[in-house]
């Protein structure tokens, strides 16, 4: 009778969870650009140094979570407009998940290789590997675009300022919570299921 009554309360719970997943996340963000390193830290950190790769790594997760269940609800697909052209987001269309970055949820106008750069070599990297790649820098500096593109290539090519990435990721959270019960219940993401749902 227990096992039913969570099995029917599913989405409730579901909902519940992610929510409070976003919420402490964005928290957890804020605390990291907050924090100043001391001397103890020692080498190789800087003294007075956010704790910028662990706020980066978390800002990747949270627009991951908005789009897993954004792109695999049939009822609430959004668009965005990448090199001109509007597009679908797709849970199986690789990097271009990240298109959501263009979306009425971040409102940025990035270009299809900056999104790729930013998922392949900045949220696969950081947080499959530990590292961000050689063109992306993060700066603990306030600014009013959360990423800037340059022409130089190696580091400072993409820069990415983590207070204003932060913001954009409170609005988006904001906005994903307007209709966050409805999104969740109706979307597809497999990974709430159990492992012979996930087969099917």
């Amino acid at each position: 009778m227990e096992y039913k009554n969570l099995r029917q309360g599913r989405h409730k719970d579901k909902y519940t969870m992610v929510i409070e997943y976003l919420e402490e996340s964005i928290y957890i963000v804020k605390y990291c650009l907050e924090y100043r390193k001391n001397e103890s830290w020692g080498k190789p950190h800087v003294k007075n140094g956010r704790l910028g790769y662990p706020a980066f790594t978390l800002m990747m997760n949270i627009i991951d979570c908005i789009n897993s269940f954004i792109c695999k609800n049939p009822k609430y697909q959004i668009k965005a407009k990448v090199n001109g052209e509007q597009n679908k987001i797709s849970h199986s269309s690789g990097y271009r998940v990240f298109y959501i970055l263009n979306s009425k949820f971040f409102n940025l106008n990035l270009s299809d290789d900056i999104i790729k750069e930013l998922y392949i070599n900045g949220r696969n990297s950081i947080i499959h590997n530990g590292h961000i790649g050689r063109d992306i820098e993060l700066l603990p500096t306030t600014n009013h675009l959360p990423i800037e593109i340059n022409s130089i290539k190696g580091k400072g090519k993409i820069r990415i300022y983590l207070p204003a990435l932060l913001k954009k990721c409170e609005e988006a959270v904001t906005l994903f919570k307007t209709n966050a019960e409805d999104i969740i219940k109706n979307s597809k993401n497999p990974n709430f299921e159990s492992i012979e749902d996930y087969k099917k």
